[in-house]
């Protein structure tokens, strides 16, 4: 695919999870029995990363289960703190996969989890907490049943905060009989019921995916609408805008005008954003029913979806095959810094193993700006399998912010991954620029760029050719002996990560690039500076 790019770890010694720069790409050690751990959302500000999350814990000698953590990094890498977050008014409680954190104050965000606070029910409790992410504790909490007492799933797909009226409002989804029901709950900042409602029976199933109470006391929806028939899909799929007054009736309902079946789909999927202008930037799924495979859109649409001002498809194929890649999307995060979105997820190909964490950005105005794809350092693409990237953020510092998990194949346990890269989805700075052949052929631009320089314990390559031949890459002292080498098949795009030997003392040192032949293509001076 066009523009995307591999993020393999190439092991002189042994792997370090530390990181001393700004970018960084970690599946790192939070005390996990076995490191068997996931990254489920989070929330940035200037000083730290916090991710809530799940990890296997063995506290009591001899009993694994899994518990909630709540972890701390800072912009470098590194790990802060981590720490168990309970509530002993709550049994067994669970995060909900990719559920968004929704923001209160600057210490105070909402989260929804699942609890198991009776066993005899099949179905987990959906509830809502107040979190302070200052103290790390639970300042409250309220379990919604379900509205007809039923033993039923009953899911939280939507969730906003109104700071005039210090309420937020909630969209659920469950299921009577075979239809797909949508209920709206109001909640004071007691987590009082306020209100509570039911959306009407459509013809088609209809499931709220984005919720907002407006200023006029009406509240304005968007819904997946699909049908249904003997219990499984038709492949009839939209994306509805729907705005009812405080009863629960209708006033508009609009479905997004395309010729393909576009919806969200997922349940952990949140990629709906609306902008200042009430305008709403939205990534979907067009999905084939038969095929049970999804790929990615992104459009930009009016208020109440009169008017797409435009829509584009990222994905390189002409038509969905069961041969191509299966996409899924889970987030979306907006960048004040260039008006643009970002969205995260996951890319499996068919007939292989491979997997890998996918983002795609565009601007507001429909310019998209890149599609990559990316491995956890210390990863190929036969110990990567069943990858998420669950949230992205856009941190202050106009980074790239993303958490998720991988399946480590080699290691047979499944890990929490965090990654920080650049405004353009790098590792390594640049590696966007699109250098000309003859540019490299000429001498004016390099084939291969380091970064950074000096380095402490690893630096990164990025490969700007492509080539059928396998290249050699070479350390050398300053007397020409040579020190470490290994292989190197560059591809346009490629971001490597090189360790250095732990053994290696601080000093110049020369990087050699050669061909199968010998010929030398790069050299350049390093400089190893160890802390």
């Amino acid at each position: 695919m066009k523009n995307l790019f591999f993020i393999f770890n190439l092991i002189f010694n042994n792997i370090l999870f530390s990181q001393a720069y700004q970018t960084f790409n970690l599946t790192p050690d939070i005390g996990a029995y076995q490191q068997t751990s996931e990254f489920i959302s989070m929330i940035v500000d200037s000083h730290s990363i916090y991710i809530f999350g799940v990890k296997k814990d063995e506290s009591t000698p001899g009993v694994l289960k899994f518990r909630n953590h709540y972890t701390k990094f800072d912009y470098l890498g590194e790990l802060v703190n981590t720490s168990f977050f309970e509530d002993t008014t709550l049994s067994k409680i669970y995060l909900l996969a990719a559920f968004p954190p929704v923001k209160v104050s600057d210490s105070i965000y909402y989260i929804f989890l699942g609890t198991e606070n009776d066993v005899s029910r099949r179905y987990l409790d959906p509830t809502i907490i107040k979190f302070n992410i200052r103290t790390k504790t639970i300042l409250q909490s309220k379990i919604i049943r379900h509205p007809h007492g039923l033993d039923q799933g009953f899911a939280p797909r939507a969730l906003s905060y109104d700071l005039l009226t210090n309420s937020c409002v909630i969209g659920f989804q469950t299921y009577i009989g075979e239809y797909a029901y949508a209920y709206i709950y109001e909640l004071d900042s007691s987590f009082n019921i306020l209100k509570m409602f039911s959306l009407p029976k459509f013809p088609l199933q209809t499931i709220p995916d984005w919720i907002e109470k407006k200023s006029d006391g009406t509240y304005d929806l968007i819904c997946d609408s699909y049908e249904i028939r003997n219990g499984d899909l038709t492949g009839l799929i939209k994306i509805t805008f729907i705005n009812v007054d405080s009863t629960g009736k209708v006033l508009k309902k609009k479905d997004l005008n395309v010729s393909q079946p576009i919806g969200i789909v997922s349940g952990e999927t949140y990629t709906i954003y609306r902008n200042n202008d009430k305008t709403f930037n939205i990534s979907a799924h067009q999905y084939d029913v038969k095929l049970e495979k999804a790929v990615p859109w992104a459009f930009h649409v009016s208020p109440e979806f009169d008017t797409i001002y435009w829509i584009k498809r990222f994905y390189d194929y002409p038509e969905i095959k069961m041969e191509n890649p299966q996409y899924l999307l889970n987030h979306m995060a907006y960048s004040p810094f260039d008006t643009s979105f970002v969205t995260s997820g996951d890319i499996n190909e068919q007939g292989t193993q491979n997997s890998y964490g996918l983002l795609f950005k565009v601007t507001k105005n429909g310019d998209s700006l890149w599609t990559r794809k990316y491995l956890p350092a210390g990863f190929g693409t036969d110990r990567a399998l069943w990858m998420n990237f669950y949230q992205v953020a856009i941190s202050p510092h106009n980074t790239i912010i993303v958490c998720g998990r991988v399946s480590d194949v080699k290691d047979q346990v499944v890990k929490a991954w965090l990654l920080q890269l650049d405004k353009d989805g790098c590792l390594v700075p640049g590696c966007s620029e699109i250098v000309k052949n003859e540019d490299i052929q000429n001498g004016n631009e390099k084939a291969f760029k380091i970064y950074p320089n000096p380095i402490q314990d690893k630096f990164y390559l990025l490969s700007r050719i492509s080539s059928n031949e396998n290249y050699k890459l070479s350390i050398y002292n300053l007397h020409g002996q040579k020190i470490k080498q290994t292989n190197l098949k560059p591809e346009l795009g490629l971001q490597c990560i090189y360790m250095i030997p732990d053994d290696l003392i601080s000093g110049n040192y020369i990087l050699s690039i050669s061909d199968e032949k010998g010929s030398l293509l790069q050299e350049e001076k390093l400089i190893i500076q160890k802390q």
